[in-house]
């Protein structure tokens, strides 16, 4: 397979998994989205765990480059949590609650992978961010960046993979918006504060 059947194969499935889920879509599915017989996608997959192990490692592959784009602009740690939030907040809005549900009960393997990496790449970067926030004077002096960094973590956790916030009630990018506020004040100091409420003014964030 070229790289470029690859890499158009595995951003069509992504699309399909979020919108409609990892379980619904069938390999039929795939095949007519791709316009291509299920006997030719075989011959790229050897079945639909492979498929979706792939569509997850490129995930996360495009999701550490896209966070790698972010870290070198080498912004002040407010404006990078911004930045941070501005792209997750694009992804969400074709995410369904039940893809990390049913990743996680169908198929096992692949949720390991997806969830080892989230345990280890993302409080890594919220406490290189913590630190660096507080030598710029714009976080307490007083945090604990690696609690803090595990918590935030966590309450992210609570929020995708949890029944705890029905999905009719509170979208993803709503449920985002809050813990980001919620995590962004309670870090800040009093030169953070005057910074975070210029930004949120720019970008019509402000409550």
């Amino acid at each position: 397979m070229t790289e470029d059947k690859h890499i158009h194969i595995i951003s069509a499935c992504h699309h399909l998994f979020l919108r409609y889920g990892v379980k619904s879509v069938t390999m039929d599915d795939i095949a007519k989205e791709l316009g291509m017989s299920k006997k030719t996608l075989y011959v790229y997959f050897k079945d639909k765990k492979d498929l979706i192990m792939k569509v997850v490692s490129s995930y996360l592959e495009y999701h550490k480059a896209q966070m790698d784009a972010i870290f070198a602009k080498k912004l002040n740690a407010i404006d990078e949590l911004f930045e941070i939030y501005a792209k997750n907040k694009s992804e969400l809005g074709e995410m369904k609650a039940m893809v990390l549900f049913e990743l996680r009960k169908y198929y096992p393997e692949a949720w390991k992978k997806y969830n080892n990496f989230k345990r280890s790449y993302i409080p890594s970067c919220v406490e290189e961010n913590l630190n660096r926030g507080k030598k710029e004077g714009l976080y307490r002096n007083n945090l604990n960046s690696r609690i803090i960094a595990i918590a935030y973590t966590n309450l992210l956790n609570l929020i995708f993979e949890s029944d705890q916030f029905g999905e009719k009630e509170f979208d993803f990018k709503t449920l985002y918006l809050e813990l980001f506020y919620y995590h962004i004040r309670g870090i800040a100091s009093e030169k953070g504060y005057e910074y975070i409420d210029m930004k949120m003014k720019k970008m019509g964030l402000s409550k």
